[in-house]
């Protein structure tokens, strides 16, 4: 495109119209994907702990399978949790005597990990959807972050608006 004048108003409106269809197909996006997950067609996680997906179909509901070894281990998780004076730090140790890999591969398991097995409602047999809402952080970033950190907030919804 040249500097003419009526170049750069066709330029600034093709743009203006391609913003405009972005918006427009991320709303449709945003629609189908709530669609999928009201009629159970969709999976609101990607790989939980325990479980392994249809590496074509990740999503896809009827793709999951039990990966036994590591249900055994999330169930032996919920025993020692219920054991009385049992903590988190309490569970790491004892993962740890027992040369458990934590979920990512690595010898030691994070309590926030943990943490996350414990109240994760899909370990019961019920998967949600919209349980959080990111909103951007409320704290000041540095602007030495690493590209690619989420900055994110995450806001817990309550649980009447969360999508079984």
């Amino acid at each position: 495109m040249s500097q003419d004048p009526h170049d750069q108003l066709l330029l600034q409106i093709r743009g203006a119209m391609a913003e405009y269809e972005r918006t427009l197909i991320a709303e449709c996006m945003r629609r189908g994907r709530l669609a999928k997950l009201r009629a159970g067609l969709l999976l609101p996680w990607t790989r939980p702990y325990g479980y392994r997906l249809d590496s074509q179909h990740p999503r896809d509901p009827a793709g999951v399978r039990l990966e036994e070894a590591e249900a055994a281990v999330v169930a032996e998780i919920f025993a020692w949790y219920l054991e009385p004076g049992c903590s988190l730090f309490g569970l790491v140790r004892q993962l740890q005597a027992r040369n458990i890999l934590s979920p990512s591969g690595r010898a030691f398991w994070s309590t926030a990990t943990l943490r996350g097995i414990l109240t994760n409602p899909a370990y019961t047999g019920q998967v949600y959807a919209g349980r959080m809402h990111y909103r951007p952080s409320k704290v000041r970033r540095s602007a030495t972050n690493p590209i690619g950190q989420h900055h994110d907030s995450v806001e817990w919804l309550p649980r009447e608006q969360w999508l079984p």
